[in-house]
């Protein structure tokens, strides 16, 4: 590797990081203000209930991502440095449908156990929630996949 393909490698280095940390740092903000306008509009019950849902939500993404980031920023450079993109992409489509395959899953979890927490809770608005809840888990995921 010649000192420029280095200098190249360093500078795509550093812009991806710039960019990935803009980007968790837009996604916070975003967060951030949704809590605010969220504890504004909604009342206290409604408040706690929707930040039990976000931390299901987080909690579930966190479970359905299946250590692909580390998957992929392991065998990921050393399939590309050996110039094997087939296997590669294959590991690419294989984490992809797995893990829409799990998140789909549990979405529907999600949504079909409402009628569970309904009964054992007896507050008829968590199913409301929780169909919402499955929604946005799903496109949150998607998203990230």
């Amino acid at each position: 590797m010649d000192s420029t393909t280095k200098a190249n490698s360093g500078a795509k280095i550093v812009s991806n990081l710039f960019w990935g940390e803009a980007g968790m740092l837009f996604r916070t903000v975003i967060s951030f203000l949704v809590g605010i306008i969220a504890a504004r509009t909604l009342g206290s019950d409604e408040f706690g209930v929707y930040v039990a849902l976000a931390s299901l939500v987080t909690l579930l993404a966190r479970f359905t991502e299946m250590g692909t980031e580390s998957v992929f920023t392991t065998y990921i450079p050393r399939f590309m440095e050996k110039g094997q993109e087939g296997e590669c992409s294959y590991v690419v489509r294989r984490f992809a449908s797995v893990r829409i395959i799990l998140v789909l899953f549990t979405a529907c979890g999600i949504h079909f156990g409402a009628d569970f927490l309904v009964a054992f809770t007896g507050v008829e608005v968590i199913r409301d929630y929780l169909t919402l809840t499955a929604a946005w888990f799903a496109l949150q995921a998607v998203a990230d996949t």
